[in-house]
Formats: C-alpha cells, structure tokens, sequence
C-alpha cells in the first residue's frame, strides 16, 4: 500500500 504505484491497483479511481 506505501508504493504510490500499487496506489492503482488497490484503487484505480484515486489515479484516475
């Protein structure tokens, strides 16, 4: 969850 990558993975809808 820290890396801002797997930020998309846990939720898509914050990256965009």
């Amino acid at each position: 969850n820290f890396p801002l990558d797997l930020a998309a993975v846990e939720a898509p809808v914050v990256n965009g």
